[in-house]
């Protein structure tokens, strides 16, 4: 589960690789009938059907869309979200999942982007499809300055199980910047 700010969503993913979208907006999950005490209702305003393979973490991030790529939307029932061509930015949602999966939705209408088959060029590298994306972070905010040249704000930090391996992936070129073997780096206890 996140919460993606830019979008006003709260998102949940399920154990059948679903994903759900929800209004962070608490206020509308209420819904009022003539003198009754409102009554709590919380229903998904978008949901992402998944391909049956579980998702174990997910990120957010802004990444831009280049000139060629941007398309209007025509309005929907959500023209008062963020919509995902602002400043030239589209939110993407990242989900890890298992055999190494990685799918990206678009962070508004949680449409497929991209599946990314994680794929790494080290052959002294355990077989991958038998490990799960199980972490990812990123180093984004949400603010409205966004400088398209800084590196660490458009990276995503990945993590796989089992395993010690972390890359950081470079969301714009949907490709593995480097990576780190985190046992090699073991810490020393005095006892």
């Amino acid at each position: 589960m996140i919460h993606v700010p830019r979008c006003n969503w709260v998102l949940v993913a399920l154990a059948d690789g679903s994903v759900l979208a929800y209004n962070d907006n608490i206020s509308n999950h209420y819904r009022h009938t003539g003198g009754e005490t409102p009554r709590h209702e919380l229903l998904p305003s978008r949901v992402y059907t998944g391909t049956g393979n579980p998702v174990h973490c997910m990120a957010s991030l802004l990444v831009q869309v280049h000139d060629s790529v941007v398309q209007e939307r025509p309005s929907t029932e959500s023209s008062s979200r963020s919509s995902p061509e602002v400043d030239g930015y589209i939110c993407e949602v990242w989900c890890g999942q298992e055999r190494s999966e990685i799918t990206v939705l678009d962070g508004v209408d949680l449409d497929k982007i991209k599946s990314i088959p994680f794929e790494y060029c080290d052959q002294d590298f355990p077989s991958l499809k038998e490990q799960s994306v199980s972490h990812m972070e990123t180093c984004r905010t949400f603010s409205s300055t966004i400088d398209k040249d800084d590196v660490v704000a458009r990276s995503i930090w990945i993590a796989l199980f089992p395993g010690s391996q972390v890359f950081r992936w470079d969301a714009q070129e949907k490709r593995v910047v480097t990576s780190v073997d985190c046992a090699q780096y073991k810490p020393k206890f005095d006892g």
